[in-house]
């Protein structure tokens, strides 16, 4: 081995544990800054200096959460005649540490407490949606509390209580209310998310036609990624001579909502081109509920043409008589609900088929595609029915 990989081992294995006790006297300081803290602390309550006392616990707290420190706090907050704090800082030892040394006297405190400040004060508790929500209470007496999270339980001077709620992505949440003395209220405050952005396209096959947003124009056709708030707008687009299209659009956040405008030119004698024209792909709705609706009637329709045929004897030997003319009806009575059906069935599967397609061909020739012209055709005779459909280029 050389000198050089001699040296390097040499040298990370004396560095490699003075980082592990540079790490392990951090945590030992902030332990001992607190417990020293902590002394200090007594040491001033035990002179009657209970504010330079909670101070001095408020410090050790901060380093070391521990529940007999918080139960020290809760205490000299008492002494102080902060009641409401000090209620708090038991309460929360207790959560801490439900076993801590004093945890008994720290409950008959909260009962002690509690009795006293019914005369002057309420408990509310406030929940939010979204959760974890940073409130910032501001009592009557002005004093005010900032970054209590939510849910959470506090005694409050009695009169108005204002809190602001924050959180990230989410509007400020505001809540004012009304506290009585011995009241107990639940208070709810909701954030909205923060409006997020959409992006909207509108193409239109009309010559020097303008968009409208709203009724506010925001520019001539074609318009490409105009910025909106994600929410429900009304699109127009208005050209000479052409009837004013007119749809409602949803901008859903971080999405392009496309619309393609269809313009039909105003005939002689008509509207000034003002008149309202609903967007055409509306159709394609009801073009698929008619064509299903038709395809489910053409099955029961058929379905009963199969039971008409499976109830005629083998050889059409039909026997003569009341049984005979009896079977010949019931025959007959399915044989013509069926075939009823099956043609009100293919009539609506063709005119859904047809508004589906004439929906969607018309958008794509107002982009400028060739699309071809699509007829459903029907014809009856004495034998049946028959359906087709003509085509046009």
């Amino acid at each position: 081995m050389s000198r050089l990989a001699i040296l390097l081992m040499v040298g990370l294995l004396s560095i490699s544990p003075s980082l592990n006790m540079a790490g392990d006297a951090r945590a030992q300081s902030s332990g001992d800054k607190a417990e020293a803290l902590v002394r200090a602390g007594l040491k001033k309550a035990r002179a009657g200096k209970f504010r330079a006392a909670r101070d001095k616990f408020e410090q050790a707290v901060q380093l070391d959460p521990k529940a007999v420190y918080m139960h020290n706090l809760a205490r000299a907050l008492q002494k102080l005649g902060e009641h409401s704090q000090a209620h708090r800082w038991f309460a929360q030892a207790l959560i801490t540490d439900g076993d801590y040394k004093f945890a008994a006297a720290a409950r008959k405190h909260l009962e002690t407490i509690a009795k006293k400040l019914r005369s002057t004060h309420g408990r509310v508790t406030v929940q939010s949606t979204p959760s974890d929500v940073a409130c910032t209470l501001t009592l009557q007496d002005g004093n005010s509390e900032s970054l209590v999270t939510t849910p959470f339980k506090r005694w409050v001077p009695a009169g108005l209580l204002k809190i602001v709620g924050r959180k990230k992505l989410y509007l400020d949440g505001k809540l004012e209310v009304s506290i009585s003395a011995g009241e107990e209220k639940t208070l709810k405050i909701r954030l909205e998310p923060e409006p997020r952005e959409g992006y909207v396209n509108v193409q239109a096959d009309a010559p020097r036609a303008t968009v409208y947003l709203d009724g506010a124009a925001i520019g001539p056709a074609p318009v490409k990624s105009h910025v909106v708030t994600s929410g429900s707008y009304v699109i127009e687009v208005r050209a000479k001579g052409y009837k004013t299209f007119v749809k409602r659009i949803v901008v859903e956040p971080d999405a392009t909502e496309r619309v393609v405008a269809r313009m039909k030119k105003v005939g002689a004698g008509g509207s000034d081109g003002n008149e309202l024209v609903e967007a055409g792909s509306d159709l394609t709705v009801p073009g698929y509920v008619l064509a299903g609706a038709g395809a489910a009637v053409t099955v029961v329709g058929g379905v009963l043409v199969g039971v008409a045929y499976s109830k005629v004897p083998a050889n059409n030997s039909i026997p003569v008589g009341p049984e005979g003319d009896s079977l010949v009806a019931e025959i007959q009575g399915f044989n013509a609900a069926g075939w009823s059906l099956l043609g009100v069935g293919l009539v609506a599967v063709g005119v859904g088929v047809y508004l589906i397609v004439s929906s969607e061909s018309a958008a794509s020739e107002s982009a400028g595609a060739d699309v071809p012209d699509v007829m459903p055709t029907f014809a009856m005779d004495g034998e049946g029915m028959s359906a087709g459909a003509v085509v046009r280029f």
